[in-house]
């Protein structure tokens, strides 16, 4: 068990170092905790797809995956499902596997393709069109598109789905709506997620809330520099007595 939480760590830190390069490039705020945001969701997401893997009783009969935590056993186990989806091309399941297994192994293009050879069996499941807009999402840098159309199409068919609600809150971030972002997070049933889970949801909350709060002091802080501006503006263009 230990090694499995120290492979998903190893998960959320390779995540962590992907997006470090486009945050200390970026000037405002509201940009450089965006990769944070997107890397965060995808980590959680991907580590938990590793833990989902290494548990046979989430699998039923598809018991290849063993939870061992041995990585070596992981990557065998992945090459032999390779193998299954190239004999049995029709086989969906063996593609949603595939698409998990590559998110876990941070091989998104992979794991989008994966996705996509599957959709016939993701597109009315809210669950797996949420980690088909995480893996884009962190694949294009960005929500735009794609990911944004799954995101609501999850959220169609389940408006409480916590995936789709956390990457819907990032994508409002993305797009500087923060209110919104916090309105999505806030929706979230914390009872349904692990603690890690429910930590990173609350702090996004409170950062979020604070930072709308100072961009709220800065705008109110303009408004009364031009308000002092206006008299002594108008005193100066009164002809001279």
């Amino acid at each position: 068990m230990t090694k499995v939480w120290l492979i998903m760590f190893c998960i959320i830190l390779i995540c962590m170092v992907i997006v470090y390069v486009s945050w200390v490039k970026s000037d405002a705020a509201v940009n450089k905790r965006l990769p944070l945001i997107i890397g965060l969701i995808v980590g959680l997401l991907a580590a938990g797809g590793y833990y989902w893997l290494g548990n046979p009783s989430a699998l039923g009969p598809a018991e290849t995956f063993t939870h061992t935590g041995d990585v070596e056993e992981f990557v065998n186990a992945v090459e032999a499902l390779e193998q299954k989806a190239a004999n049995e091309p029709n086989n969906l399941n063996h593609q949603i596997m595939l698409a998990h297994s590559y998110r876990a192994m941070g091989r998104y293009e992979d794991a989008i393709i994966a996705f996509g050879k599957s959709w016939e069996k993701i597109k009315s499941n809210p669950h797996e069109l949420a980690l088909f807009a995480g893996t884009l999402a962190v694949w294009r840098g960005s929500f735009a598109g794609k990911p944004d159309e799954l995101i609501e199409q999850a959220l169609k068919l389940d408006a409480h789905n916590a995936d789709a609600l956390m990457l819907a809150g990032g994508s409002a971030y993305q797009r500087k709506q923060l209110t919104t972002a916090v309105a999505y997070w806030e929706k979230i049933n914390l009872k349904q997620l692990e603690k890690e889970d429910q930590e990173w949801v609350l702090t996004q909350i409170k950062d979020v809330k604070e930072e709308i709060s100072g961009v709220k002091k800065q705008e109110s802080g303009m408004e009364q520099y031009h308000d002092a501006q206006e008299p002594a503006a108008a005193s100066s263009n009164s002809p001279a007595k």
